[in-house]
């Protein structure tokens, strides 16, 4: 495992082989980090460009989160996504309503957080 990034150098390293276009999530563990009580939420991508290997996404201190799923699409492809950093939260979302930089209402399958952390894994 080697960590790839922090908030917002992070956010900005997501480009060429390490891009989530195209990519798909493969695992969504939601749970309370028992050492600094804060729920985190972890996301492993399947990268398109670097084979064998995962992008593990760590979200800690998640202030909201939302998913949905209908077994009438396929589990996950990343089509679209908005990675930001808002008002000192970072901020994915995997089905954005729209390409700005900022949160929206609108956006789907999301997560916002104090801190994240990426971090590359072998299959």
């Amino acid at each position: 495992m080697k960590t790839i990034g922090f908030n917002k150098a992070l956010i900005k390293d997501l480009v060429g082989d390490l891009s989530l276009f195209s990519s798909s999530i493969r695992k969504i563990s939601i749970y309370i980090d028992e050492d600094i009580d804060v729920l985190c939420v972890d996301v492993f991508i399947k990268l398109l460009y670097r084979n064998n290997k995962l992008l593990l996404l760590k979200f800690k201190n998640v202030t909201e989160y939302s998913f949905s799923y209908y077994d009438s699409h396929y589990f996950y492809n990343i089509e679209n996504f908005k990675f930001i950093n808002e008002g000192g939260y970072n901020y994915l979302s995997f089905d954005p309503a729209d390409n700005l930089e900022q949160i929206s209402n609108e956006d789907q399958d999301f997560i916002k957080s104090v801190d994240v952390e990426g971090i590359i894994c072998d299959l």
